[in-house]
């Protein structure tokens, strides 16, 4: 029988535990937030570890996820916390109806499949495969924005299982790691900085951009997902950025975006551009001077080229 997230894991298999910390970077959810829905909605309930930390199960884990993307869409927490896992997974469905794309779904069968029969091995073949055929910038446009969206869909509509979408993402990042590290150089310009902000734990988009910009001859600093303002604009200062660039998902929050785009024009040098990117970004109206908006990842060239011009 087929483990579910809301199952009880097989006895023999190790129950995996989320400090607070990795519970924040895996749900998107603040810590904070985590304390009040534990304190208003009884949910989640972590134990406690040797040393009185709270430690959140698997199962609490996944359905936090479930719990931001719904919140993230007007959903209310206190209406759907009592919800099930496929209750919310359905929620999901009829909130974001994502429709599988024909045509992608032929042209990623192979790697689907090699999702499906969990065959880490093939998929990232696959990948390597596909990326050494197209190209390392057409791969990522074209190909790496598809097939998230093809996996995704997948998700949503309870095809994958989460541990699945796991195994493709974490696939996915290394075989985009390995061929960033042959193309980055020490003496690149301009310095950029690249993170996400906190509440926005999606790292495939940030990293679809590094490889660009790396491949425009940037020198790319990432600091990962989930910087804290004041954060960006010391690592800024010290790594001596020219450019900061944020990456923000579709259902980002656009008043987070403008809070963290105020702060930074407040703490950042005045000579530090910040570039926000995503599809949530044409959104974004009466933003500071300095920042430039990159709705898609086909606008860093010739944004790279403005800039040096």
């Amino acid at each position: 029988m087929q483990w579910q997230p809301s199952a009880v894991p097989p006895a023999d298999i190790p129950q995996r535990l989320y400090k607070i910390d990795e519970a924040r970077q895996e749900t998107g959810l603040p810590k904070e937030t985590l304390r009040a829905w534990e304190r208003r909605y009884a949910f989640p309930k972590p134990t406690r570890d040797a040393g009185g930390e709270r430690a959140y199960t698997q199962e609490d884990v996944d359905k936090l996820r479930l719990m931001k993307k719904l919140v993230d869409r007007g959903f209310r927490p206190s209406a759907i916390v009592e919800r099930s896992f496929a209750e919310l997974r359905a929620l999901l469905v009829e909130a974001e109806p994502r429709a599988l794309n024909p045509r992608d779904e032929q042209r990623f069968a192979p790697i689907l499949q090699a999702i499906k029969l969990h065959d880490g091995d093939t998929l990232q073949d696959l990948l390597r495969e596909a990326m050494q055929r197209q190209g390392l910038e057409l791969f990522v446009i074209d190909t790496v924005a598809a097939l998230t969206a093809t996996v995704g869909a997948r998700w949503v509509t309870g095809e994958f299982e989460i541990f699945e979408e796991h195994l493709f993402s974490e696939t996915l990042q290394l075989v985009l790691r390995n061929a960033l590290a042959s193309i980055q150089t020490r003496d690149g310009h301009p310095t950029v900085l690249l993170t996400t902000l906190p509440g926005e734990p999606h790292q495939i988009g940030l990293l679809m951009a590094q490889v660009l910009f790396a491949l425009e001859g940037a020198r790319c600093i990432s600091l990962g997902p989930q910087t804290p303002h004041r954060d960006i604009a010391k690592a800024a200062i010290a790594h001596q950025a020219e450019i900061v660039a944020l990456s923000i998902a579709q259902c980002y929050a656009l008043a987070n975006a403008m809070t963290a785009l105020s702060d930074l024009d407040q703490y950042l040098p005045p000579q530090v551009e910040v570039w926000m990117g995503g599809a949530a970004t044409r959104q974004l109206r009466n933003v500071p001077s300095r920042t430039r908006i990159l709705p898609a990842l086909t606008d860093i060239r010739s944004t790279m080229q403005s800039w040096r011009a």
